[in-house]
């Protein structure tokens, strides 16, 4: 008797690149940088589908800052720990000392402050690394926008 396949989080491969992105598009959200599956986690059901992913980009050229993207789960599988499981996942490959920065909708920055302890950054701080500061003011202006929302930039320091 053959074991059932069970669900699981892993890297991710070329192949999960059409199945993120569509899901980030899905949600209105960045789909830039969505080129390079090896800084992906994935959560794949149990048939194999991806149902969750999020992926950690290096920030500009600056040492030791990370950015936290693409954090999606679909829509019928949320509220199960999915989106949890991948960002501890991706968090715990953090080296200590680096920081790890998150663009999202003022909607959402709760869900990342509570589980995990981020903590707000103003977007023009020079606490923000040069690049994701112009990310920023781009996505202000698109989440006002399209989503009617305040985007917001959240900090976390791998200790």
């Amino acid at each position: 008797r053959r074991a059932r396949p069970r669900a699981a989080l892993r890297r991710g491969e070329a192949r999960d690149v059409p199945a993120v992105a569509a899901m980030v598009l899905s949600e209105g959200m960045n789909p830039l940088g969505l080129t390079a599956p090896d800084r992906f986690v994935i959560y794949a059901d149990e048939g194999g589908e991806v149902v969750g992913a999020g992926q950690l980009k290096p920030c500009g050229d600056e040492a030791k800052s990370l950015e936290l993207a693409s954090v999606v789960v679909s829509r019928e599988r949320r509220g199960r720990g999915i989106g949890t499981s991948i960002v501890q996942r991706l968090l715990g490959d953090v080296p200590a000392g680096a920081r790890v920065f998150a663009l999202t909708l003022a909607g959402s920055a709760g869900w990342y402050m509570e589980r995990f302890g981020f903590e707000t950054v103003a977007r023009g701080s020079d606490a923000v690394p040069l690049a994701l500061r112009a990310e920023a003011a781009i996505g202000a202006v698109v989440a006002r926008a399209v989503a009617d929302d305040e985007l917001v930039v959240l900090r976390w320091e791998a200790t």
